[in-house]
């Protein structure tokens, strides 16, 4: 009996199942994940100097130059923007309304609109800002983080 211990087969480690494993999970991943992409419309938002950093929120009420109202990019008239919001509110009682008006709007429309909004039952209310001027052309001359 002659055997052969010192011959042995290589070891080939097959690795085409965990690759294809990978791709599943990067393709799962992809599919499952949110792309969120503000929309709406052009607006020219105020600068504040103490504007602080909000949740995302499930309601946005855009105001534009013109006084047109668009309630979550959908445009709406002001005579049905209370009705809408109610229902809107209705489905999710604690979401956040983002006010989101032009700085050229007149006060007296911006006040209407969080009038608008309390009214229909809005418990989180919230005026869209930007930073500040000198924030802005900061940013702007650096987008990468280098001054």
């Amino acid at each position: 009996m002659d055997f052969d211990r010192d011959r042995r087969e290589p070891i080939e480690l097959n690795i085409t199942p965990l690759i294809d494993i990978v791709f599943l999970l990067l393709i799962f991943f992809l599919l499952t994940s949110h792309f969120f992409m503000e929309e709406g419309l052009q607006v020219q938002l105020p600068a504040s100097q103490t504007g602080q950093k909000v949740e995302r929120t499930e309601i946005v009420v855009f105001l534009d130059d013109q006084e047109r109202l668009r309630l979550n990019d959908e445009p709406v008239a002001w005579a049905e923007l209370e009705g809408r919001l109610r229902a809107l509110l209705a489905r999710n009682p604690a979401a956040t309304v983002l006010l989101k008006a032009d700085r050229s709007v007149r006060l007296e429309r911006a006040v209407a609109l969080m009038d608008t909004a309390k009214a229909s039952g809005a418990q989180k209310l919230v005026l869209a800002t930007a930073p500040p001027e000198a924030d802005r052309d900061e940013a702007q001359e650096a987008p990468n983080g280098n001054p």
